[in-house]
């Protein structure tokens, strides 16, 4: 796991005074990251848990994980922290992460991963680690940012865990929006005000903007309806006509013979018998 820099993450919905008293756990919360130059949001994918207090221990103020699972023991978690780049490329930024890491397990493997668009049209590099000496799979969006990197980290214990949880990967760094490189304590409940009011006014227009449902239901009923008179007109021109067919056979039994019709008969009660034999038999 990478060192994270000295990071604090407030709920959107908490406006007071910043202390270690703030440590929540909230699904689906939104938070701002916050350190040296630096001052960010993030929002926890659906399903997901944002937790400021159970990473404190490692320096890890803003986890996510799955609902239902947990920091400590969850088959994946992410989490971001950020540091001054310090004249650096990001590229250098990202070989020096991986020079750091590989230290420590040296058949460790980067990968290119794309890149990703955050909700503020920054571009994230994105970066797949494999072979760490944990048997671990990584996920990390770099973001370049004013005089900072934002790392924006995914860990899981398979390959499995790792590509079910990518889309929830992709969506928490799409979350990201930059919002300061000058963040001080007093400013930051004016921020988190602002984001949870936007976050509001954007519900409402969502709302407001929602077209109104058209009864196509109602137009299928309709068609159907005249498509069943049609069939019902035919139906009973069919009908007429196999009126005036039978009528027409029975003027010509008419002109038969009394022995015609006999004969007539004995095939229908012939018929009638080999129907039952049938019938008996199955």
């Amino acid at each position: 796991m990478r060192q994270a820099s000295s990071v604090l993450l407030l709920l959107i919905c908490i406006f007071v005074t910043i202390s270690a008293a703030l440590a929540e756990v909230t699904e689906g919360g939104t938070g701002l990251a916050y350190g040296d130059e630096h001052a960010y949001f993030l929002t926890a994918p659906p399903g997901w848990m944002l937790d400021t207090a159970s990473g404190a221990g490692q320096n890890i103020y803003a986890a996510f994980y799955p609902k239902g699972s947990s920091w400590a023991d969850g088959a994946v978690v992410m989490y971001s922290n950020a540091n001054l780049l310090k004249n650096r490329t990001a590229e250098q930024a990202i070989q020096d992460d991986y020079k750091q890491l590989a230290e420590k397990s040296a058949k460790l493997q980067m990968e290119d991963g794309g890149t990703l668009t955050t909700k503020d049209a920054k571009t994230a590099i994105v970066k797949y680690f494999k072979g760490d000496k944990w048997g671990n799979v990584e996920a990390v969006g770099y973001v370049v940012d004013h005089s900072i990197i934002a790392n924006i980290v995914m860990t899981a214990r398979s390959k499995a865990d790792f590509d079910a949880a990518l889309p929830a990967f992709r969506q928490l760094v799409g979350s990201y929006r930059f919002v300061t490189d000058k963040p001080n304590v007093a400013d930051l409940r004016v921020l988190v005000r602002e984001e949870h009011q936007k976050e509001m006014q954007e519900k409402a227009k969502a709302k407001q903007a929602k077209p109104v449902e058209v009864r196509g239901s109602d137009k299928s009923s309709n068609a159907d309806v005249a498509n069943v008179t049609d069939k019902a007109k035919d139906m009973n021109k069919a009908k007429d006509s196999n009126k005036v067919k039978d009528s027409d056979k029975v003027k010509d039994s008419d002109v038969d013979s009394d022995n015609d019709k006999v004969k007539s008969t004995d095939k229908i009660e012939g018929a009638d018998k080999t129907d039952v034999g049938q019938k008996a038999n199955k």
